[in-house]
């Protein structure tokens, strides 16, 4: 997979980084600086070049939008399906959860605070394969993989792959989320992930927006 599509590949450093499924170039000519509009989320970030997004996970590389998170993750356990939490969808069974740094939102009464407002460097996170996911997932006796801890959105890519991987493989996918995506990267998602939970921020949409 990685020989077909290595031209959307970049190494920066330790980082291995994938081109963004979802932007559009907003420049014509050199005055316009490559900036870029990042559509992976509500947000629609535009962002200038050699800038990451509001999310720290997207970063404009001369004119292209990449994913700094491409298999990186910061946090990996093994929890109850209930923890998630799901209650309908394979209850009594074990979940393989990970999650990494950066988040789409800023709620001041984030639980996962360290790792959802944080950023990536080459100390902070580890390396993974969506390979080695899965096999770990099997080995902890789990029937699914869950995508937890900071904002799942913001995995697409790493996500997409691991998912195809788990899926021939028997395992289903789960995101717990704040549910603030584009439609475009909805659409996709629900291709390849098997359940959600979207978490309730607050009771008042003020200040949700």
């Amino acid at each position: 997979y990685f020989l077909l599509d290595f031209q959307n590949l970049m190494v920066i450093g330790v980082f291995l980084m994938k081109e963004s499924s979802f932007y559009t170039k907003l420049y014509q000519n050199d005055e316009d600086k490559k900036l870029v509009q990042c559509n992976l989320c509500g947000k629609q970030c535009k962002i200038a070049e050699d800038d990451l997004g509001f999310c720290n996970t997207q970063k404009n590389i001369d004119g292209k939008l990449f994913s700094i998170n491409y298999q990186r993750i910061a946090s990996s356990h093994t929890d109850p399906i209930e923890k998630k939490p799901l209650y309908h969808f394979l209850p009594g069974s074990s979940t393989y959860s990970i999650g990494g740094f950066g988040c789409n939102f800023s709620c001041l009464n984030c639980q996962n605070y360290m790792l959802s407002m944080n950023s990536y460097d080459e100390y902070n996170s580890t390396k993974i394969l969506p390979e080695t996911i899965v096999k770990n997932a099997i080995n902890d006796n789990c029937l699914s993989i869950s995508w937890t801890y900071n904002e799942p959105t913001l995995y697409f890519d790493f996500a997409r792959e691991t998912s195809l991987i788990s899926h021939r493989e028997n395992l289903k996918n789960a995101y717990v989320s704040n549910g603030y995506m584009s439609e475009e990267s909805l659409d996709e998602t629900l291709m390849f992930i098997d359940a959600f939970n979207i978490d309730l921020k607050f009771f008042d949409d003020t200040l949700y927006r």
